[in-house]
């Protein structure tokens, strides 16, 4: 019983930081202290943490702290989008929509848009409906039902 208590100690203790990490990660990227937010933030990413993975996306995008890459920031981007984190859905469907890291495919694109806009937060939904309709337009009706029946199936899951 002594035992069990201590490993739940244990695994409370653990628990606690890892989501300060995150926390204290994502203000060092926000004060410009890159070098802390990757030696924060890679590591939870890499354990699927999508903020963590979010953020990571964003510093390989501009450039911030490490060598811009446009393939790693949509892959960084790719895994929070796939595990639901609506600004990371929004910034891969810009990826697609302009060809940055990935192969352009306005199809795509708007997956991702349409799957972003979806979500309740205004900032999110304005950015992703803002970049849809120039998206929308390059689309004929066909493409655009059958990317918004897969965005649908996409959000029952």
């Amino acid at each position: 019983m002594r035992h069990l208590w201590l490993a739940l100690c244990l695994v409370a203790g653990l628990a606690g930081p890892a989501s300060a990490d995150v926390k204290s990660g994502i203000k060092a990227y926000q004060r410009g202290d890159y070098v802390t937010a990757m030696r924060e933030l890679k590591p939870l990413a890499e354990q699927d943490d999508v903020d963590a993975q979010y953020h990571l996306g964003e510093m390989y995008l501009h450039g911030h702290g490490v060598g811009r890459n446009f393939v790693t920031a949509a892959a960084w981007y790719a895994k929070a989008a796939e595990a639901g984190h609506p600004r990371a859905q929004a910034s891969l469907g810009g990826l697609y929509a302009v060809g940055l890291g990935v192969y352009q495919d306005m199809g795509t694109a708007y997956f991702w848009m349409i799957t972003a806009a979806i979500w309740d937060q205004d900032k999110i939904r304005k950015k992703a409906l803002k970049s849809l309709g120039d998206v929308a337009r390059q689309l004929d009706n066909k493409e655009k039902k059958a990317v918004a029946s897969q965005a649908a199936q996409q959000w029952r899951k």
